[in-house]
């Protein structure tokens, strides 16, 4: 199924078949990852740098709403005006063939949330780093005035050395936008 975006035929990320190989910019697609309220996230090789990412993709539906697309920017740009071991990295955004998205630093490693699912339970000092990493992250976030708003297992990625990383900034709140309000539901 595809939508029309500008008289072009558009692929949705529905169908993850049509994303896998494709290329946004610099990036060539290789799997998907996981799939949010946002968009669809896909681990991408970027060919410029010579590693891989983590691409978030704006489904061409929702980029013909323009409050989506802004919150989307919003989540880019609330990720890039934070630097901390703890906190995802972005690298860079665009849009093509109508589809916005956004390159992020790719963790080799699982989510919390599959980490408690294998484990049933996490040993006291796994689970005492994890959070206060996610603490020390946040901690960042809230000097600038932000607030992530979805904290959760499945938001708070392990690498391969331990290290936790908030990740999906999605319904982050700053005071410099009134995207969203206190009591709304996104």
């Amino acid at each position: 199924m595809s939508s029309l975006i500008n008289g072009t035929a558009m692929p949705e990320l529905g169908a993850t078949n049509t994303m896998i190989g494709r290329k946004l910019g610099i990036y060539e697609i290789r799997e998907e990852l996981g799939k949010g309220g946002m968009g669809a996230v896909y681990k991408a090789y970027d060919t410029s740098l010579d590693r891989f990412v983590a691409l978030k993709i704006l489904p061409a539906m929702l980029a013909l709403d323009r409050t989506l697309v802004e919150r989307f920017q919003h989540e880019a740009r609330a990720i890039a005006k934070v630097r901390h071991p703890n906190l995802v990295h972005i690298y860079g955004v665009g849009e093509e063939e109508g589809l916005n998205y956004f390159a992020m630093e790719y963790i080799e490693g699982k989510s919390l949330a599959d980490a408690i699912r294998k484990r049933q339970r996490l040993a006291s000092r796994v689970a005492i780093s994890v959070l206060g990493q996610v603490m020390a992250g946040l901690n960042k976030v809230h000097q600038l005035n932000m607030v992530h708003r979805d904290i959760k297992p499945a938001n708070i990625m392990i690498d391969r050395d331990g290290r936790a990383v908030l990740m999906d900034f999605g319904l982050a709140k700053g005071d410099e936008r009134g995207l969203t309000t206190e009591g709304t539901i996104i």
